[in-house]
């Protein structure tokens, strides 16, 4: 066996040395890679770091080369980004509020789900498998054109966010108000829109009993024959400070 002095930390950790033999292991892979005549790869650690390492048959003279190349770096990096998928991910499944992922990039136009979380069926009565791959329009009270989609795109990623209120429709076909947080990023080349809503019935329905409690009052404060007044009792006066009075 030979090798150049960079070897030197692996031969330690192989316990062997220039002129010697490789151990069993690496033996049997050099017989293999000659036996296919392909090339092997296999990562190894050593002294703290990670090598890939890439042995390659020479046919004729009945041996391989092996070459070493230092991938810590990028092993570390794809280590934290599997770290921040799967928190994504967790958050993605548990947040209250329905999270929907569409490709705004699709060559259909069509915009269509790739990916979307329990909260998303939930409000919508549709099963995942039902979503993913649909467009979003199965979920809008009105279907998107190309030209408001493409102007909505421009528009989002000047902003970087948009918030609004629109309508969403249930599989059902009850149409039912959401509000609606989108954002736009790129993963691996692909632009894809990033949907948070959360259905505001209920509060729409709490404003309107308001509105509704606040007219019926002025109604019958308006129409009523007799003086009536309104006094706040948390003016620090004595008398109380007049808010209305009718006669």
């Amino acid at each position: 066996m030979y090798a150049n002095t960079a070897s030197e930390a692996l031969l330690h950790l192989w316990a062997c040395a220039v002129g010697g033999s490789a151990p069993q292991s690496w033996r049997d892979l050099a017989a293999r890679a000659l036996a296919t005549k392909e090339n092997k790869t296999v990562d190894i650690e050593c002294n703290g770091k990670i090598y890939s390492m890439i042995v390659t048959p020479v046919a004729e003279p009945g041996y391989v080369n092996i070459y070493g190349r230092d991938i810590t770096e990028s092993k570390l990096a794809e280590a934290a980004h599997i770290q921040s998928e799967a928190l994504f991910r967790e958050l993605f499944e548990l947040s209250p509020n329905s999270i929907v992922l569409i490709d705004s990039q699709d060559p259909n136009g069509s915009w269509p789900i790739i990916d979307c979380n329990q909260a998303a069926c939930l409000i919508t009565g549709y099963q995942r498998d039902e979503l993913i791959g649909q467009s979003i329009d199965i979920l809008n009270a009105k279907p998107g054109t190309q030209v408001e989609r493409t102007a909505y795109r421009k528009q989002l990623r000047e902003a970087g966010k948009l918030d609004y209120e629109v309508l969403h429709r249930h599989k059902n076909g009850t149409v039912f108000p959401v509000e609606v947080s989108t954002t736009i990023f790129t993963i691996d080349g692909r632009e894809l829109v990033l949907g948070i809503d959360r259905d505001i019935t209920e509060r729409k329905r709490a404003e309107e009993a308001l509105q509704q409690s606040e007219f019926l009052f002025r109604s019958l404060f308006e129409a009523s024959p007799d003086a009536v007044m309104l006094i706040d009792p948390l003016d620090p006066m004595i008398s109380g400070r007049l808010l209305i009075a009718m006669r």
